[in-house]
């Protein structure tokens, strides 16, 4: 018992079975118990995903744009003087 309250201090995410994600948190207390919080972190983790799921649209919509402009400044046709 008194090894799992070494390990107990610390914090780390858990997805429960319904979908819920926690941000679960441990502290050993100055008697040698232990506090744990538990956050309900779930909409951030949604918000995270919509993040990057939109960082990699936007990383490819500047792609294209970036080969568009390049093949816009290539040379089309013979030089006028």
């Amino acid at each position: 018992m008194l090894q799992r309250r070494r390990e107990a201090a610390g914090s780390s995410e858990l997805q429960l079975a319904d979908g819920r994600w926690l941000h679960v948190t441990n502290r050993r207390t100055s008697d040698g118990g232990i506090s744990r919080i538990l956050s309900d972190i779930t909409e951030r983790i949604k918000h995270e995903e919509i993040l990057r799921e939109r960082e990699t649209r936007l990383r490819s919509l500047m792609a294209k744009c970036a080969r568009r402009c390049l093949s816009l400044a290539a040379p089309i046709g013979p030089k006028c003087s």
